[in-house]
């Protein structure tokens, strides 16, 4: 397997954005303005930073973090908020793969700690998230945001 991760700047718009569409899967329309300001902040690697993974020549997922100020660390954790492969490179340690680089990343950063999320029902996610990480005892709890609250 000739595998390369590289920063998202290093593949075109449109490269990027079929794997997001892939991953947004239809929750987010595919003419949004949002695609092309997120690919546009990946590539300036200020707040959010990118990296794709390209395995012979195609490119067959992302992952997208961001350091963040905590009150529990005086260095800045790593939240790791989108990790994709394409269903046709599962199974070959790519997720893993783009993981171990966020790691290296907030190593070289100094950070305490790389964490994310899934959905519940992600198993076979989770199978490797339970192999490389500790389940957090916390549950996440969403609130929208509406004008006049």
């Amino acid at each position: 397997m000739t595998l390369e991760i590289v920063p998202t700047r290093a593949v075109a718009f449109e490269t990027w954005l079929e794997l997001w569409l892939a991953y947004v899967d239809g929750q987010i329309a595919p003419d949004a303005p949002l695609h092309a300001a997120t690919y546009e902040r990946l590539c300036a690697r200020t707040s959010l930073h990118g990296i794709v993974a390209i395995d012979q020549g195609q490119p067959c997922g992302f992952a997208h973090y961001y350091f963040h100020p905590s009150t529990w660390a005086l260095t800045q954790p790593c939240y790791v908020q989108d990790l994709y492969v394409s269903p046709a490179a599962r199974g070959r340690q790519l997720g893993m793969r783009l993981l171990d680089e966020v790691q290296n990343h907030a190593a070289q950063r100094g950070s305490p700690v790389v964490h994310w999320n899934t959905r519940a029902d992600n198993l076979p996610a989770r199978a490797l998230y339970d192999r490389i990480a500790t389940a957090s005892d916390r549950v996440i709890y969403l609130r929208p945001v509406t004008a006049g609250t």
